[in-house]
């Protein structure tokens, strides 16, 4: 699948703006959906972003359960919150800077019913799927390393019409003492992508 990505560049004081204009898109276009794939310690964060934030876990799914190496990963479960716009008080922005590993999330835009179903085979390995030996596990993590396409490639590919990640690598100092401008990357693939992302980013703010 065709994708492109662009990288803006925001001041951490209006980190959550992006997501924030997200909400109020889907408040007003009930039929898509705002996602956060996370990965956190356990359950029971997810548990606490559903309450305090007014997501819905979808599904989370404990790393040690889907092979047979997942348990060297301290923080073990990968989940997909979703953000109703019938519930005035989602609030995603909050939820995804709520974390430690923010970093390492995605944001996501959809409109699919079947959305969560389909991300899950990309985002979730599938334990009968890993190799027998610690040698030939690593070997795989090397082919998914070298693979050229980046993953928010591969969930436009189950659905989404937007993604979107942070390069913590990337981080900007600014000119006043203590500013930092994060980079903020959207990775679409099509012209309906497009519209949305320029709904969201403004195109004077693009990391050139």
């Amino acid at each position: 699948m065709a994708y492109s990505i662009y990288n803006f560049l925001r001041n951490t004081k209006e980190e959550t703006k992006a997501l924030d204009q997200m909400a109020s898109y889907i408040h007003h276009n009930t039929d898509m959906k705002v996602y956060l794939f996370l990965t956190l310690e356990n359950y029971a964060e997810f548990e606490a972003i559903q309450e305090h934030y007014h997501g819905r876990v979808v599904w989370a799914v404990n790393a040690a359960d889907t092979g047979p190496f997942g348990a060297l990963d301290p923080y073990s479960f990968d989940g997909l919150v979703e953000f109703d716009g019938k519930d005035v008080d989602i609030d995603p922005g909050g939820a995804f800077y709520s974390t430690d590993f923010s970093f390492d999330g995605l944001a996501i835009m959809a409109d699919m019913v079947d959305f969560p179903e389909k991300v899950k085979e990309v985002l979730v390995s599938d334990a009968a799927d890993f190799p027998e030996s610690f040698d030939d596990y690593l070997l795989m993590v090397q082919e998914q390393d070298d693979d050229p396409d980046p993953i928010e490639a591969k969930v436009l590919a189950a659905g989404a019409l937007l993604v979107y990640s942070l390069n913590i690598s990337d981080t900007v100092q600014g000119e006043t003492p203590g500013e930092l401008f994060l980079s903020e990357s959207v990775c679409i693939g099509d012209a309906r992508g497009e519209a949305f992302m320029y709904q969201f980013f403004d195109p004077n703010d693009a990391d050139r």
